[in-house]
């Protein structure tokens, strides 16, 4: 995005103790180019994997007539050199984004200590979750969230090892959202029951406005793919159903390819019948 800015340390910043969350907050604040951002992107803070974001976020929103204007904010852009996603440390996003009236984009890497509680925003268009288990409260959340203007929305489940305590019953009731009828971009991925996720989602009613469907990342297996199959109906106005990184066996993509709706296919993976298979994204 043009006037987007990203703060960050390296290790080098933050080894000796001077650097950390509340420094980062304090050099976003006073940044003389903070005016013409539309962007802000927030990378490793120091230490992320044991502090908190949460004094950066609480300092935004005590200075938030600094960041009135902001469109677009991501938070926990790292690699996996500088912090495992299962280890980041993030926070409770309730107030801050209730203070940015023109945000429109907000990407949140992470979801160790993650809230999304009272989630409503007239404006906001694009919400994206990257993480390697998300837990069932945020999923409870979104299912409640008036979000009247969301376009796309775009969420990695992981596994419970790092995170998703939820089940298929949490994920029919963010489909039954009225306030997300709104959506162009579902994804639903990065998922142990993708299978399932498959399955009820393509028995909501959401998808009928929907120009993508984003599947990737997960453990899709030829059952999956077999329900989309048999439920092509429902989906032959989509611009792009997105099944990159799953568990389909050539047989099946061989089928998937006959469709008559344009599909991502990319890097399927080989089962595992002794450890099992595991989504894209999880540690």
């Amino acid at each position: 995005m043009k006037n987007s800015k990203k703060y960050f340390y390296d290790y080098e910043d933050y080894e000796d103790g001077d650097k950390d969350a509340h420094t980062m907050a304090e050099e976003i604040l006073s940044d003389p180019e903070i005016k013409e951002l539309k962007e802000i992107i927030i990378g490793c803070w120091g230490e992320s994997y044991e502090n908190s974001v949460q004094s950066i976020l609480d300092e935004l929103v005590a200075n938030k007539e600094k960041i009135l204007h902001i469109e677009s904010l991501y938070v926990g852009d790292m690699t996996f050199e500088e912090c495992e996603v299962s280890w980041i440390e993030q926070g409770n996003y309730s107030e801050l984004i209730s203070e940015l009236p023109n945000l429109k984009h907000l990407t949140i890497k992470g979801s160790n200590g993650l809230s999304l509680k009272n989630l409503n925003h007239q404006n906001l268009e694009s919400l994206e979750i990257i993480c390697g288990g998300l837990p069932q409260s945020v999923i409870e959340e979104i299912a409640e969230s008036y979000l009247p203007k969301i376009k796309k929305l775009n969420l990695y489940f992981g596994v419970e090892n790092y995170g998703f305590d939820g089940d298929i019953e949490d994920i029919k009731k963010l489909l039954q959202n009225p306030h997300l009828k709104n959506l162009k971009y579902l994804g639903l991925g990065n998922s142990e029951i993708q299978d399932e996720i498959v399955e009820v989602t393509l028995n909501s009613e959401m998808i009928s406005n929907l120009e993508i469907l984003d599947f990737s990342n997960g453990t899709l297996s030829d059952k999956g793919a077999q329900i989309i199959i048999d439920n092509i109906d429902k989906l032959k106005h989509l611009q792009l159903l997105n099944l990159h990184y799953n568990f389909i066996t050539d047989e099946y993509i061989e089928k998937l390819k006959k469709l008559p709706i344009q599909i991502n296919l990319d890097e399927q993976m080989e089962n595992d019948d002794e450890y099992g298979n595991y989504p894209m994204l999880t540690e």
